[in-house]
């Protein structure tokens, strides 16, 4: 659900530069198109928590 999600969501290069900070820290390469997918996948998660939540409190 969330990955689908990921075509529309906005990218953040605050976000972009975290996770290529932390994919570095774990001897990690990652590519410009490994952190535009990274940053939508984050980005979308976290829109999704609010309807998460409620499933999980019904």
């Amino acid at each position: 659900m969330i990955a689908e999600s990921c075509d529309g969501a906005r990218e953040d290069s605050e976000l972009r530069e975290l996770l290529a900070a932390v994919a570095e820290s774990r001897g990690a390469e990652a590519g410009p198109d490994d952190l535009e997918q990274g940053c939508r996948f984050v980005v979308t998660y976290i829109e999704q928590v609010p309807y998460m939540m409620k499933v999980a409190w019904t």
